[in-house]
């Protein structure tokens, strides 16, 4: 369940009720390879398998969408929810399961337990569009991906994350109580339907840090456009990697910090 009713105490304007109220449901799921940990997430259930594609992928563990996924959901222990992904040893290499901790639903990079300074630093792939969108074009899109955002119209508590193709035509919209994990099960949900490759623009609520540039760049986005704010570090990273960053993209406005030459204007003040 991604929700969960729950009677409270609502007091506006000085006057008390009780009603009965949408809490979004928080999770931990444990991800096993070969029947060994690998890590354990925080999430809304739903769309467990989906999001464990996008891991594997974004972990550059299964980084082609036809490699070998046998996926199978273990005996619940307790609260904790369990699956297993059996994967060929010619598949795996020591650097790619060295992920052992928590991840909270805040953060996707808390639960590796060491860091490749190479990681923050792409530059060996460019994801330069061959053709611009429009600001009315984005804003359209952010749009698509707040109209399907059921779970947060019904808790005010979960994150989203969209995929749109070159025309702007919607391909997936997921949500999850952590930024990454949505972006984490749009991924996924492409590799199994094997759409991946016709993403070009990604939209997500809340900031835009490092990790979310960075799973966006393994999936090939050019354009991500976000509600809130990014990091230097995410803006440097889309710059060199050829990614339009948009940012603040909210009532009548938006800040492009990337590669403004791929954003269309109908004017532009001096």
């Amino acid at each position: 369940m991604s929700v969960e009713s729950k009677n409270i105490l609502r007091v506006n304007a000085g006057k008390a009720k009780e009603v009965s109220d949408a809490l979004l449901c928080e999770a931990p799921m444990q991800v096993l390879i070969n029947e060994e940990n690998y890590t354990s997430t925080m999430r809304t259930a739903g769309h467990d398998r989906e999001l464990v594609r996008g891991i594997l992928y974004t972990e550059d563990i299964l980084a082609e969408s036809n490699e070998y996924f046998d996926y199978s959901v273990l005996e619940p222990d307790g609260l904790i929810s369990s699956v297993n992904i059996n994967i060929p040893e010619v598949f795996l290499c020591d650097k790619n399961t060295e992920r052992r901790n928590m991840s909270s639903s805040s953060c996707g990079l808390c639960g590796k337990t060491s860091l490749d300074l190479a990681d923050f630093t792409i530059t060996d792939m460019t994801l330069r569009a061959d053709a611009p969108f429009s600001v009315e074009q984005i804003k359209e899109m952010m749009a698509q991906m707040a109209e399907q955002q059921i779970i947060f119209k019904e808790t005010g508590a979960c994150h989203a994350a969209a995929m749109f193709d070159s025309a702007g035509v919607c391909l997936t919209v997921m949500e999850d109580i952590g930024r990454h994990n949505a972006v984490d099960k749009c991924i996924g949900t492409l590799l199994l339907k094997e759409q991946l490759e016709s993403a070009v623009v990604m939209t997500v609520s809340g900031r835009i840090s490092y990790e979310i540039v960075y799973k966006a760049i393994r999936a090939g986005i050019s354009f991500l456009v976000a509600v809130s704010a990014p990091s230097a570090l995410a803006v440097d990273m889309a710059e060199k990697a050829g990614m339009v960053l948009i940012g603040f993209c909210r009532d009548e406005r938006l800040t492009v910090y990337t590669h403004q030459d791929l954003i269309t204007l109908n004017e532009r003040e001096n």
